[in-house]
């Protein structure tokens, strides 16, 4: 075993919550490049603590082997969230695989009834950890290949959800933010088993074109955008009534559908040091 893989594989063993972090900061298939020829029992405890969209991304990366190597060992639980934020090709094809008892247990956790949020969710784009900085943040967005969306949802170590940020707040943030610092905690989630009924008059789409879906646990599972909804047809959406204080025409909200993937778009085509260009104004 070279050096460097027994320093790697030390760090991840003592250290998983660390070494996590320290992975999530690196592109994919870099990360793929360290873990590709250690037994997936020795990075799992780190494959763990993940921020789900970057473990999803990074899983894509791996060997067809490792993959099946570590599907072996992740609980059903684990590999429940992971398919969620997974393609779907990539899902039936993980679940075909599967024995059957096993099978049966990840598909239930990933259904719900026809006619709740759950059923008609999405996954969510870009999810970051609590503990890391606005300049941090705005890296992993540059290093993806995520475009189109419009907040960055916080989880904590525990993957639970913790609030949102719009794009549009984060690059205005100062660089050394700590993101528990400026994440909006009043953004209620959506529990995924909750009716569709009457959801059209939540006041939160009024702000927020995007709503985090989480499970019992509060774990997030999902994301719910205001169009899915308006689009789902068995749905009677009502007068929608926002929330008056807000005052946001519908006008407005779709300028703001347009604006979002644009300031995605600008993040990864221009990065630039908002502490050097404000000293050199």
């Amino acid at each position: 075993m070279k050096p460097n893989n027994v320093l790697t594989l030390g760090y991840l063993t003592k250290y998983p919550d660390n070494a996590a972090r320290v992975l999530e900061s690196l592109p994919p298939p870099m990360t793929a490049d360290l873990l590709e020829n250690l037994s997936p029992e020795k990075y799992l405890p780190t494959f763990e603590f993940l921020i789900p969209s970057y473990a999803a991304r990074l899983f894509e990366t791996l060997s067809e082997d490792a993959r099946n190597k570590l599907i072996s060992v992740l609980s059903v639980e684990k590999l429940s969230i992971l398919l969620i934020f997974l393609k779907d090709s990539d899902q039936k094809n993980i679940l075909s695989q599967l024995a059957s008892e096993k099978r049966k247990k990840v598909f239930s956790r990933m259904q719900y009834p026809s006619g709740t949020v759950g059923s008609i969710m999405k996954p969510p784009s870009f999810t970051v950890p609590q503990d890391i900085s606005v300049a941090e943040v705005l890296k992993r967005i540059r290093t993806s290949k995520i475009f189109q969306f419009s907040e960055v949802i916080v989880l904590d170590k525990d993957l639970r959800y913790i609030g949102m940020i719009s794009l549009g707040k984060l690059i205005q943030a100062p660089p050394h933010k700590k993101l528990n610092s400026i994440t909006i905690r009043k953004i209620a989630a959506l529990p995924a088993r909750k009716s569709l009924q009457n959801l059209a008059e939540n006041p939160a789409w009024a702000a927020n074109l995007v709503l985090p879906v989480t499970d019992v646990r509060g774990l997030l599972i999902g994301v719910l955008d205001f169009k899915t909804l308006l689009q789902h047809k068995t749905l009677e959406i009502p007068q929608i009534k926002f929330h008056q204080a807000k005052k946001t025409s519908a006008l407005e909200l779709f300028f703001q559908t347009l604006a979002v993937p644009i300031e995605a778009l600008a993040i990864k085509l221009f990065p630039f040091d908002r502490d050097n260009t404000t000293r050199n104004r």
